[in-house]
């Protein structure tokens, strides 16, 4: 029987850390932070949480907007969401995913870059 990643590695509590962790790094990040500064953090967590634990195949249902729509306008670079990965990266690292896991979860995120970048 197969598990997904949301069950191998803790479920929602691992999620909510990741998250958690993760957004804490990037609102530290001096090209990051400026794009969340009139966002309800409380509510983004909320469906980032959400939004992991759907594509890594959780019981969670994720009902946010798409991801065109809740990037467009931001004029987010490959530098941001670069910066972005590699703070994934380290934040999946620290919680002991294995190194082809972490790989699985980043092309997951790759593969969303042409909703999320926008070029001029």
């Amino acid at each position: 029987m197969d598990v997904s990643l949301f069950h191998k590695y803790g479920g929602i509590q691992t999620i909510s850390t990741l998250v958690q962790d993760s957004y804490e790094d990037i609102l530290l990040e001096p090209i990051l932070a400026p794009l969340f500064q009139d966002v309800d953090m409380a509510k983004l967590l909320d469906h980032q949480v959400k939004f992991f634990s759907h594509v890594l195949g959780g019981p969670a249902h994720y009902e946010g907007r798409s991801l065109e729509s809740a990037h467009h306008g931001l004029s987010i670079g490959d530098d941001q969401f670069q910066k972005l990965v590699d703070i994934l990266q380290a934040n999946l690292q620290e919680l002991g995913v294995t190194p082809d896991d972490v790989e699985s979860i980043l092309d997951i995120v790759r593969s969303a870059k042409g909703k999320i970048v926008q070029h001029a």
